[in-house]
């Protein structure tokens, strides 16, 4: 699943190793780590002087970064582990856009989810302002959700 999550963000976010201003004005960089709220640990910071920001240490945010998504989502929501995997990289690429905070903010979808309702998830997910702003990224999840299947 690791794989074909990594893949499906880096669709939906891109990949550069400039900087650059995301859809919400934050400066962001590599797949679409907001260094700007963020900022980068002294590690980080050191091998950027170093040697620059490469796709490797580009890979090595996003891999941190989908990890501590995965872990928050199993840790907060028990249906969470109890998706399928279509639906379970959908959720997860949801939550690394949003954030834990924001995410959290879609209580009817949520409990859509809880009670296994994927067709009424997904019009929660599409009832937001967040299904307008993220572009084709926001009609690809709600075609996940609501079918468990990849496509769209």
């Amino acid at each position: 699943m690791i794989k074909k999550l990594r893949d499906f963000i880096i669709l939906n976010e891109g990949f550069k190793l400039k900087p650059y201003r995301c859809t919400a004005g934050k400066m962001t960089i590599g797949v679409g780590y907001n260094y700007e709220d963020r900022g980068f640990t002294t590690e980080v910071l050191t091998a950027i002087l170093n040697e620059g920001f490469t796709e490797a240490l580009a890979y090595s945010l996003l891999e941190d970064d989908m990890d501590m998504c995965i872990s928050a989502l199993r840790d907060t929501y028990v249906w969470y582990s109890q998706l399928d995997e279509v639906r379970m990289i959908a959720v997860t690429d949801m939550f690394y856009n949003l954030g834990a905070d924001r995410f959290s903010r879609f209580k009817k979808m949520i409990k859509a989810f809880e009670e296994r309702n994927y067709q009424e998830a997904a019009n929660q997910a599409i009832d937001s302002a967040w299904y307008h702003q993220v572009g084709d990224r926001s009609k690809r999840i709600v075609y996940m959700i609501r079918t468990g299947k990849w496509g769209e």
